[in-house]
Formats: structure tokens, sequence, C-alpha cells
């Protein structure tokens, strides 16, 4: 049965996941995202149901739309990559035993803001003090706010961004080591760090030896995330 509930809660992630993608899209050209229902960007065809489910809709469409438009794999990766983290992170709060509300609300956050970061390469700092509150309401009651950690983090972030300006941006400072504050010690704080940048530059190289990469640029929230739900599910 466990299968069965590992899917279900990957069919959740995926779906918000691809939720946050349509609204993120929306919100850049200015359309509304409530009622308008989700359909094709180059004909305006409306998407039937059955192609609207996480993953599978777009192996179903074969992806493409019926007017012969390519749609985008950025979809299914993303919605892959969503499911996986919600999947990972809710085995982390079962085996701690500390399963609460507002830590499923900060790992949406922290999700919806590596998509942003997928999307646009940049995020609003009002967003990061938002994760940054939501961190304190989902880890601090639980004596998972580790401040050294943090520190830790910024240290070996800002580092790299001081010596090689195309290592990192400000805000990938920012994100990595808010999600670092949840980290417990050094060393895994580490790991956390080593997973992230060895998961980043695979996935870079595969990229850019497939379909090249215009700027040289890999967004990094994505690849912390995961690097993070990684690290804690197995230390």
């Amino acid at each position: 049965m466990m299968w069965l509930i590992d899917a279900l809660i990957f069919m959740m992630g995926a779906s918000i996941a691809s939720f946050f993608n349509l609204f993120l899209e929306r919100r850049e050209r200015g359309e509304g995202w409530i009622a308008k229902r989700s359909h094709c960007d180059a004909c305006g065809t409306e998407i039937g149901g059955l192609y609207l489910v996480p993953v599978f809709g777009y192996f179903l469409a074969r992806g493409t739309c019926r007017c012969g438009a390519r749609i985008p794999r950025r979809h299914p990766l993303t919605e892959c990559f969503g499911g996986l983290v919600w999947v990972l992170q809710i085995h982390i709060m079962t085996i701690k035993g500390a399963f609460s509300y507002a830590y499923i609300v900060w790992i949406t956050f922290l999700l919806y803001l590596a998509l942003e970061d997928i999307l646009f390469r940049e995020v609003y700092t009002q967003e990061l003090v938002v994760a940054f509150a939501l961190s304190l309401l989902a880890t601090f009651r639980y004596g998972e706010w580790h401040i050294l950690s943090g520190l830790f983090m910024v240290a070996l972030l800002a580092m790299i961004y001081f010596l090689f300006k195309r290592g990192f941006g400000e805000g990938d400072i920012y994100y990595g080591s808010l999600i670092a504050l949840s980290v417990p010690g050094v060393w895994q704080t580490y790991l956390y760090f080593t997973a992230s940048v060895c998961l980043a530059a695979s996935m870079g190289a595969i990229y850019h030896v497939k379909y090249g990469l215009k700027d040289g640029k890999v967004p990094m929230y994505p690849f912390f995330l995961l690097g993070w739900s990684v690290v804690r599910y197995f230390f």
C-alpha cells in the first residue's frame, strides 16, 4: 500500500507544480488565472480534462497540441520535480515525527520560488522575506532552526559569489542559506551544498550537450530544494 500512498503524494506535488506553472506564466502575461480555463498558447484551444493530468497528460498528447504546436518539455519535468520533492519531504516529516501544516506550506512556497527561478531566473525580494517568515513558523517550533548552518551556507555561497561572479547570484545566496537554517549541523549543511551543486552541474552539462545553454546559467533554486530534500531524507 505504501507505493499507492507515495503515488498519491507524487500526483499532489505534481499538480501543485502544474498550477504554479500556470499562475507564473499568466502573471507574466497579465492574464487572469482563476476563471479562464487552461488553453494552448498557440491556437487558444481549451485543453481537455484528461490532458491536464500532470506528467501523463503531456505523454498522452505526445508533446503537441492538435494545432501542431509543441508543448514545452519544462511542464512534465517541473511536474515530476514537484512530485518528487513532495514525496521526499512527506517521508522526512514522517520519519522525524514532525508533521505540521506550517511545514507543508513552507515546502510548497519553496517549490513556488524554485519554479519561478526556472521560468524567469529571478525572484522578488518580498517573496524571499515571506519564505523566511514561513521557515520560522515551520521549523522553530520543533527546534529545527539552526543558525550556525545558515551562516555556514552564507559563507560558502558568498565566497563563490565573490570569487566567481557567474557562480551564483545574490538570490541564490538568500535561498540556499534560508533552506540551510533547517539543516542540523555543519557537516549535513556541507553535504546539502555539495549535493545541490553536483545535481546542478550534472543537469547543466546534460542540457548544454543536448540543447545548448544560451547564457550558460543554470537556475539554482530547484537544485537547492532537491539537494536539501535528498540529504535530509538519507541523513
